[in-house]
């Protein structure tokens, strides 16, 4: 009798963790679309901007960590902006 009420209780505790997931991944989806949606939207220059960013954030984590050296971060910053045609008061 007790194995049973454990096996029920495990198969309702799965099925809530199921439930969980899937609502997860729903939300992640809705908001994949979401900016999906908003980078559609977006102009040539716009992206050009934002892809400039996402990749000056990753500069910026990878000196943090000291993954690269200052050296390095300036060189590739700069190799960044002159490729985007982003100066460095347009990147602030």
């Amino acid at each position: 009798m007790q194995s049973k009420k454990k096996i029920k209780c495990a198969g309702a505790c799965n099925e809530k963790r199921r439930s969980n997931m899937t609502k997860e991944i729903e939300e992640e989806l809705r908001e994949q679309i979401s900016r999906q949606r908003k980078w559609e939207a977006m102009s040539y220059a716009q992206k050009n901007q934002q892809l400039f960013l996402n990749q000056k954030e990753l500069l910026d984590k990878f000196l943090a960590c000291h993954a690269i050296s200052q050296a390095q971060y300036d060189k590739s910053l700069g190799d960044l902006r002159a490729k985007t045609g982003i100066t460095e008061t347009e990147s602030n």
